[in-house]
């Protein structure tokens, strides 16, 4: 019994020399020290070989003389400074920057017509127009007073880019490139692409929906509230999770950690999480095992998840993305490198998301949605003992506005309304349109 025990202690022993080793590497690679994560990787390695197959010896000269070398590596990485590790705040995350000069606009355009119809459109929306027909005139109003956007036209006479390379010159001698949104009546690939090298933020072809104008300015100006990344970090290692959580939330985004990878499920069903960053190696379940259990339900099938490890092996990475990631961070990562990283994969799955999950008029949540978001709000309400008011608001007489003026004036009513909900509403209201009735709009607030 005794010689049984004394088995099991030592099986215990190695199963925790295993995942120390497995701590050591990551936590070297996060701060930077490759060697030192190399070497204790290869002692990993060994172990894990070693559990495997545990007829054979216990392989103490091979982990000694990598322990040797770790400690070598130890006394090169003590004379380094710690610049990268202690320089770590950076900003990439979207920030609200709102002042009154983003509500003023700048449109430039030699059509008079044009002009005038878009001056009263965009007006409605709550926008200061001043309009030019001229280059030059726009340049004197520039050198007085700084706009929050420019809708600038392409063409200017017989010049084709004249537009684009006024604004080029512009932005030449400036530190923060003007927002632009140019305008034009073709829609050729090397006219879009001066527009982009002339930092260019939106482009449309005439015909224009001012919908879509409205949109891109709201964007702009960041009259459109976004919310924080919501990041969830799924790591056995508090250490390396305590460190990354550090990294994102000094660029503005909110994390939650998941020590425990079988608790990531139940914090998902909590948290609305814009993307899942993941270990890929940890003792209760690999990190590609929990990517397919992710993608295996629905609700969570389009959240990105993003693998951070020090897995050199391409055979592994691709792997990885085959089994449900979206991308992979090899240990270690600069700063900079993983903010960007995370900032772009959220961008990009917010912007799909919004797509499918929103009315094109309105920008509102559509029918699908409701009953879904009403649902959570709904047991959330219930959980916190807090108060969820529900209103609905009827436009009175709005099919004479569509049989008198147009279906187009209709939408743009709507439009309105839904911007001024939008605008005027907290962060944690929630304006909803039911596509089925295009004149009725619901929203409704949690009360705090």
């Amino acid at each position: 019994m005794g010689a049984i025990e004394k088995s099991i202690d030592k099986t215990d022993d190695i199963q925790l020399l295993h995942h120390k080793t497995h701590t050591l590497a990551g936590t070297m690679a996060t701060y930077g020290f490759e060697a030192i994560a190399d070497r204790a990787k290869e002692m990993e390695l060994i172990v894990q070989e070693f559990i495997e197959n545990t007829e054979q010896s216990f392989p103490f000269s091979e982990l000694g003389a990598l322990l040797e070398n770790m400690e070598k590596a130890a006394i090169v990485a003590s004379y380094r400074k710690f610049s990268e590790t202690n320089s770590i705040t950076v900003s990439l995350a979207p920030t609200q920057t709102y002042s009154l000069k983003s509500k003023i606009v700048y449109l430039v355009d030699d059509d008079d017509d044009f002009i005038k119809k878009i001056e009263i459109q965009i007006s409605n929306f709550g926008y200061n127009i001043f309009s030019f027909s001229t280059l030059e005139e726009f340049d004197k109003a520039l050198a007085k007073q700084e706009p929050g956007v420019v809708i600038m036209d392409v063409k200017f006479g017989k010049k084709n880019n004249s537009g684009i390379d006024h604004i080029s010159q512009i932005n030449s001698k400036r530190d923060q490139p003007l927002n632009t949104i140019f305008i034009t009546g073709g829609n050729d690939l090397s006219t879009r692409l001066d527009a982009v090298r002339a930092h260019g933020n939106a482009f449309f072809t005439k015909p224009v929906l001012v919908e879509q104008l409205v949109d891109a300015l709201d964007k702009l100006t960041h009259q459109i509230q976004t919310d924080p990344f919501r990041i969830v970090i799924v790591d056995d290692s508090v250490e390396q999770s305590s460190f990354t959580a550090l990294v994102l939330q000094q660029a503005g985004m909110e994390t939650k950690e998941v020590n425990g990878p079988l608790e990531l499920l139940t914090v998902l069903a909590e948290y609305p999480a814009d993307l899942i960053l993941m270990d890929l190696y940890m003792p209760d379940c690999t990190g590609l095992e929990l990517s397919q259990v992710i993608r295996q339900i629905d609700t969570y099938i389009n959240i990105p998840i993003v693998f951070l490890s020090h897995e050199k092996d391409l055979g592994q990475k691709l792997s990885a993305l085959s089994l449900g990631g979206d991308d992979f961070l090899s240990k270690p990562v600069k700063a900079w490198h993983l903010v960007s990283a995370i900032s772009n994969r959220v961008i990009r799955g917010r912007t799909i998301r919004k797509f499918a999950e929103t009315d094109g008029l309105t920008g509102l949540l559509n029918h699908s949605k409701v009953t879904e978001r009403f649902e959570i709000e709904l047991s959330r309400a219930k959980r916190e003992e807090a108060n969820l008011s529900f209103v609905m608001l009827d436009l009175d007489f709005f099919k004479r506005v569509n049989d008198n003026y147009g279906h187009p004036t209709g939408d743009r009513v709507l439009k309105s309304l839904a911007n001024l909900l939008k605008t005027r509403l907290r962060n944690y209201d929630v304006a909803l349109v039911v596509m089925a009735v295009r004149n009725l709009l619901l929203f409704y607030q949690i009360q705090r």
